[in-house]
């Protein structure tokens, strides 16, 4: 029967790191090759009512994604960001008011029970 080689822990673990810089090397040249091949969808056009054709799809301008998208304007789903913040904002301030509200309230039912 013939022996087989085994291999020390030392050579295992060299073998795991080269291939482990290997999967690293790739995964960057994946991640390159997918931003270069879609940089052109972040370039807003000078008109924004403007098309362009890109593998056979009319592609639109949508400012909420900031991008180049299948869909229009119009149809756009995606939240309005600025709409968002602003109700954030609102809601926000209507919760002090009432917190600001409530601890009058209380200070007031304290002053009273105190007397």
């Amino acid at each position: 029967m013939p022996r087989t080689s085994r291999k020390t822990p030392d050579e295992d673990q060299r073998e795991v790191l080269a291939l482990r810089a290997q999967i690293e090397d790739l995964k960057k040249k994946k991640d390159n090759q997918y931003s270069t091949r879609m940089n052109w969808k972040k370039e807003a056009p000078s008109d924004l009512k403007a098309t362009k054709t890109y593998k056979n799809r009319e592609n639109n301008w949508c400012p909420k994604h900031n991008m180049w998208t299948v869909h229009k304007a119009e149809d756009c789903k995606f939240p309005d960001h600025k709409n968002e913040e602003s109700k954030g904002n609102e809601d926000n301030m209507k919760n002090k008011w009432q917190m600001a509200n409530a601890l009058v309230a209380m200070q007031d039912e304290d002053n009273n029970t105190v007397e």
